[in-house]
Order: C-alpha cells, then sequence, then structure tokens
C-alpha cells in the first residue's frame, strides 16, 4: 500500500504553529483567575500551569471602580480581577486618613510613675496596636513645678482613620 506522499505536507510542527510560541503562554480559569494547565489531545505537548512566581514581577496598575478596584496590566485594559475596600484594609492600605481623630481622649494630669512613656515635652507619636493606628500627644507638662505639687504630664490619645473610599 503506497503511503500520500502529500500526508508530509498536512502535518504540523507544534513548535512553528503558533505565534508567540507555546513556551510563552499560560491559560487561567475564567472566573477565579487561578491559572491551569491545558491538554491538548493527540499531541504530546501542552501548555502546562505556570511556575506561582510566574506573575511576581508584572507591572499592575489599580483604577477605582463605583463598587471596588478593578486590578490591569500596566497600559492594558484587560482587568485580572477586583479588590473591594474591605481587602484593602485587610492588607494594611488605605485611600486616606480620617478628618479627625476618633475617639478621642485627654487624661486627666498624670503623676510621673503612673505609664511608662517617654515623650518629650508637647511633642507626639504614631503608634501601630493591632493593626490600628494612633496619635499620643503630650498635651500639658510641667517637670518642674511649684513647691508642693506633684510633676505631671497629660496626654491626648486618638485613633487616625485609615479609610479605603
Amino acid at each position: 500500500m503506497p503511503i500520500n506522499a502529500q500526508l508530509v505536507t498536512q502535518t504540523l510542527n507544534m513548535d512553528e504553529l503558533f505565534e508567540p510560541h507555546v513556551t510563552q503562554w499560560f491559560a487561567m480559569e475564567k472566573q477565579t483567575a487561578v491559572p491551569i494547565r491545558v491538554k491538548i489531545r493527540g499531541v504530546s505537548n501542552d501548555i502546562p500551569e505556570p511556575a506561582p512566581n510566574t506573575l511576581e514581577n508584572a507591572q499592575l496598575q489599580v483604577k477605582r471602580e463605583d463598587t471596588g478596584f478593578s486590578v490591569f496590566p500596566m497600559d492594558a485594559d484587560f482587568s485580572l480581577g477586583r479588590l473591594n475596600p474591605r481587602e484593602l484594609r485587610s492588607a494594611g492600605l488605605y485611600t486616606s486618613v480620617g478628618q479627625k481623630l476618633e475617639p478621642f481622649v485627654v487624661t486627666r494630669r498624670l503623676p510621673p510613675d503612673s505609664a511608662n512613656r517617654s515623650i518629650y515635652r508637647k511633642q507626639a507619636e504614631i503608634v501601630e496596636v493591632d493593626r490600628r493606628v494612633y496619635v499620643i500627644a503630650v498635651v500639658e507638662v510641667d517637670h518642674e513645678p511649684e513647691e508642693g505639687d506633684p510633676p505631671y504630664a497629660k496626654f491626648a490619645i486618638g485613633e487616625v482613620r485609615l479609610e479605603v473610599s
């Protein structure tokens, strides 16, 4: 039985079939944007699942939208996904600082041994506690009171609201 000589010209070389080459691709599941492996029936090659760090150096941009933020490759309009304000806050990111400190507390005059603070005179510190940010300021201090009066310091303490809007 003779072999059809045209069979050779009809067979495609997978390495020459695609532009760009298959090694430059990876596939992702549409609904979750999770990378996946693609098997091609009848072909020994496939499109493998990428390494976990494949996109770690990709430059991305975030665009604000009505209900959250969309993430895009730089200079492209293909959305990779969305972030909502709660997710940004949990990552320690914010878009604005609240206009006032709330709750805001001013202490009574405290004697020198009542707290282990070292804020000098009328200065302030910004302190983070449990992913919340506070301003602690000395609003009144007297290290050399008149005779018979104890030295004291008076503090103002307020939470700085970091907001995502």
